[in-house]
């Protein structure tokens, strides 16, 4: 198995540590330069910092924001890359949300290694494409959302 790219850089964003670095293992084994964060704010700070991120895998449920609002945030802030979001209630996602906000995949938990694989394929994928098309900001500007 090999994923479409070449270092691309995925943030995930999830408060739940084991599951969180087992996605960040796989992800990195799959040849992605892969960063977790168990913090919303964290993950907006270093959106905001790095200049190339390609996609974002994000809990829908975290503390203070939920992974659709975070996503809210970054597309607001010029952040276009493909995006998918782990849930164990995979039904609170709606279509409107999805759409409006560009969840390129919902991945319901609990999920195994092949699952994960077959996301973050899609996410590569669809960030390659993407790249060729979007020329993509190099100072995002993040306003943080007041997260105490």
């Amino acid at each position: 198995m090999k994923l479409a790219m070449t270092s691309r850089r995925l943030v995930i964003l999830d408060d739940h540590v084991p599951l969180a670095k087992m996605v960040e293992f796989c992800a990195q084994v799959w040849g992605w330069n892969a960063v977790w964060f168990g913090e919303v704010k964290a993950a907006l700070e270093y959106f905001d910092e790095e200049i190339r991120i390609d996609a974002f895998l994000c809990d829908l449920q975290m503390p203070l924001l939920d992974g659709i609002q975070t996503l809210a945030y970054l597309r607001a802030a010029g952040w276009h890359g493909p995006a998918a979001i782990m849930t164990g209630k995979p039904h609170l996602v709606d279509v409107a949300a999805q759409e409006q906000y560009g969840i390129t995949a919902i991945l319901p938990k609990p999920f195994g290694t092949a699952e994960l694989f077959e996301t973050l394929d899609g996410l590569a994928n669809l960030a390659c494409a993407m790249s060729r098309l979007i020329a993509v900001p190099s100072n995002r500007n993040i306003s943080l959302p007041d997260l105490s």
